[in-house]
């Protein structure tokens, strides 16, 4: 039964191609959903891809079907035109399927598309042929079709699951999961007669990673201005900046992770294994005290692992085994006891133990993409793409309340005294600012894509 109705589904979809192309793409998927809703049981919404269609870019989000009928199927839920051209190949020409425009369950095997990424640079935007590719969420290419959910590498994620068993010969008692860190009084905002201005004495800088440069540039703040372009290993994906600030550590998907000398803004050392293609380091963390950082290794079972890296022999020391496919970014919390992995392409959020490699916690999260706790270390506030934020008590990992943010929810800052939290939603083109007390929200559109987020010292 199952594969009759795919099958109807598909030709449905092929002789409506040419509806779709004139404006009935909208019709021809709220007939395909409402089917699906009858039959195809529980799905999770994806946030909003930017792919490229029939010549056009597009923001599409896709009903993923965790189980029953249509378990492991992706269908397109909506489809939103960006506004501006692509160009792709396919098999050498430039002709396309004509059901690309109907955005159906079938999708086009476009290669080497090209457009403009809102910098005035034309780059490419993988396709479905290209294994292995990146999207421009940092993900695999979203046209490459994804695993069954209900495969045996794919879990089922809960919102609690008990603690992977400890090696042999070892013993852990878990206790708290948490220090609770003394915090200063809460600073709330003032409005001041005296027009703001940078401080410049204190020099504030900051780092941006060119992935598709291949470079890391440091700016100034007061103004922003380029300071100095540092060549990287291909790729290059984060950054982050030792707590005494004289080290600057990037990933590189290639298969590298580099450290920057901030003192002289040249490279001072580089782990890099060109031979080893199970290598392909993505988020990096550096602990409270600087002494190590974690990578996550961007890579399926069982090469899915956080790299530890001694920060002063620049050397990998140990390696910690997740649960989960493709771990894309990691927060540690607090007091250092903690990691906090995502895993956006699985709708998860992995919490381990730093000392025993000991999985604590795992809990769902749609889309989850930054991490960060207040000051105590007793709240973690995490961003998910599908427009929220989910707040979470560390104690219990229960979660408090899911804050509405916009589509795209990604970066997140907190302030200095903890008092809010500001959300950068790429897709949607707005900011959202969230008070930590009352975990209230309040969004404002500020055009373009904002991600990345950086504190101005103020006088």
């Amino acid at each position: 039964m199952k594969k009759l109705l795919l099958v109807a589904i598909l030709l449905v979809t092929f002789s409506a191609g040419s509806f779709a192309q004139n404006g009935g793409g909208g019709w021809l998927n709220g007939w395909i959903n409402t089917w699906a809703d009858l039959i195809g049981g529980p799905y999770t919404t994806s946030i909003a891809y930017l792919e490229c269609h029939n010549g056009e870019m597009f923001y599409v989000t896709y009903r993923i079907y965790s189980s029953g009928p249509l378990a492991g199927t992706m269908i397109v839920q909506q489809a939103t035109d960006a506004g501006y051209k692509c160009d792709c190949s396919n098999g050498g020409s430039t002709t396309r399927p004509a059901s690309a425009s109907g955005f159906s369950a079938l999708q086009p095997r476009e290669t080497e598309c090209t457009s403009d990424n809102g910098m005035g640079q034309q780059v490419t935007v993988p396709g479905q042929e290209a294994t292995g590719s990146m999207s421009s969420w940092g993900g695999p290419s979203n046209l490459s079709p994804l695993p069954p959910l209900g495969a045996p590498d794919r879990q089922p994620i809960k919102h609690q699951v008990s603690a992977r068993a400890a090696a042999p010969g070892s013993t852990f008692t878990f206790t708290l999961p948490f220090r609770d860190l003394p915090s200063g009084p809460l600073v709330s905002e003032v409005t001041s007669p005296i027009p703001w201005q940078c401080n410049s004495t204190v020099n504030p800088t900051f780092f941006r990673v060119f992935h598709v440069s291949n470079v890391v540039t440091r700016y100034s703040l007061c103004p922003v201005s380029p300071i100095a372009t540092i060549p990287v290993p291909d790729l290059p994906l984060q950054i982050r900046v030792t707590p005494d600030g004289s080290q600057a550590i990037v990933t590189s998907y290639s298969g590298a992770i580099t450290f920057i000398n901030t003192a002289t803004n040249a490279v001072s050392g580089t782990i890099q294994t060109p031979t080893n293609p199970n290598f392909a380091p993505d988020g990096v963390a550096i602990s409270p005290d600087g002494s190590y950082a974690l990578v996550t290794n961007y890579l399926a079972p069982p090469d899915n692992y956080l790299a530890v890296v001694d920060t002063a022999s620049m050397k990998i020391t140990n390696q910690i085994p997740l649960n989960t496919e493709y771990p894309e970014s990691v927060f540690i919390n607090p007091d250092g006891t903690l990691a906090w992995v995502t895993h956006p392409w699985d709708n998860a959020v992995e919490v381990v133990d730093i000392l025993t490699g000991t999985l604590v916690q795992q809990l769902e999260v749609i889309e989850p993409f930054s991490i960060v706790f207040n000051l105590t270390g007793t709240r973690a506030f995490v961003s998910s793409g599908s427009g929220s934020v989910e707040v979470f008590d560390t104690s219990t990992y229960d979660m408090i309340k899911s804050v509405p943010a916009d589509l795209g929810a990604m970066d997140l800052l907190i302030s200095p005294d903890g008092a809010y939290v500001t959300v950068n939603n790429s897709l949607a083109q707005t900011v959202t600012v969230i008070n930590t007390q009352s975990l209230t929200a309040n969004t404002t559109n500020i055009g373009g894509m904002p991600q990345g987020a950086a504190l101005v010292p103020s006088q």
